[in-house]
């Protein structure tokens, strides 16, 4: 008989134990929501839905990482202060069709023309010589949306630099010789230039220093360029020079790309991560650091632009936790 019973009390408690089981998976995947690249939040109802979605650990750790440094409020009011100050996304990132419809009084979005709507996580890629040896590559690839200018080579360094790209950012010199190259199959560059945009396919090119009263013609050179070559990138361009406009806002003279970067994405996204703001040549533990991640090029870091200014600027951001600057090693997600 207490044999029985203790077979009885068994069976009751592994059923028991069962039937919780299930009915914490229920609530997991009753519960489990997911921030999409348009930052909308999607549900999966059942158990198996939850398993079969495309979100892996790696993002809900970069997820985890993001909100636990930046603070939503802070974001949003650069946001706010961003859109205010004229970088709205409507204008900001215009879709090249037929032409560039661009007036300096421009104050809504030109029928027939699309934009690039918000995201939810962006990381900005510079190419300061930090990124070698970071380990920051699958960080970087876990965010929604990847900037990165000036064709900034990605291939042989993709474990410390990732190798995603959804906007290339082009400035007025790289769009030039960019130009040349695609539209002259005898010139030296043309190959490599071809090659380059051959690997952007789909990627969205943005000519961010465009200013159609003053030097439209080379974003004319390069559309026919791409066109010639059949090459699948799409051109950006914003409604108006956003030269003037960033210099005005963060009150520094001739800003860099990568300022000018940040600005767009600090305008269209939720959160945004910078990799590669470094212009120093020596590590804070006095290693000597590259310019560039991918060459051997130098340049004096406050002759043409004030990019010492810029990294305390971007470090004031940092600490006041409205952006994510990163500057060391990347903990491998």
């Amino acid at each position: 008989m207490a044999s029985s019973q203790s077979i009885l009390a068994r069976r009751f408690t592994w059923f028991l134990l069962g039937a919780v089981t299930v009915y914490i998976f229920q609530i997991i995947a009753k519960h489990r929501t997911v921030i999409s690249s348009d930052n909308s939040p999607k549900q999966y109802d059942t158990f198996r839905g939850w398993l079969n979605t495309s979100v892996n650990l790696e993002a809900s750790t970069l997820r985890k990482v993001l909100t636990n440094h930046i603070k939503g409020s802070k974001a949003l009011d650069m946001r706010k202060r961003l859109q205010k100050a004229g970088f709205k996304p409507s204008l900001l990132t215009l879709i090249y069709k037929d032409g560039f419809k661009q007036k300096k009084r421009m104050t809504k979005l030109p029928e027939g023309i699309d934009s690039i709507p918000l995201r939810g996580s962006c990381a900005v890629v510079g190419s300061a010589g930090n990124l070698l040896n970071s380990s920051c590559g699958r960080e970087i690839d876990e965010h929604d949306f990847v900037f990165r200018g000036n064709l900034a080579q990605t291939i042989g360094f993709e474990q410390d630099v990732g190798g995603k790209i959804d906007m290339m950012v082009l400035n007025e010199a790289a769009s030039i010789e960019s130009s040349i190259c695609l539209t002259n199959t005898s010139n030296s560059c043309y190959k490599t230039s071809y090659e380059t945009f051959k690997e952007l396919n789909d990627t969205y090119i943005w000519i961010s220093k465009l200013n159609a009263e003053k030097n439209i013609s080379y974003a004319h050179n390069l559309v026919a360029g791409i066109k010639q070559n059949n090459l699948t990138v799409r051109i950006v361009y914003s409604y108006r020079g956003m030269l003037p406009l960033v210099t005005k806002f963060w009150k520094i003279r001739n800003p860099s790309l990568g300022l000018i970067m940040y600005t767009a994405a600090g305008s269209m996204c939720r959160y945004v991560s910078l990799y590669g703001f470094y212009p120093f040549y020596k590590s804070p533990s006095g290693k000597p650091l590259k310019h560039h991640y991918y060459d051997n090029r130098t340049l004096n870091y406050t002759t043409n632009h004030h990019m010492p200014a810029e990294y305390e600027l971007l470090t004031t951001l940092n600490k006041s936790r409205t952006i994510r600057l990163v500057s060391d090693r990347c903990r491998i997600i």
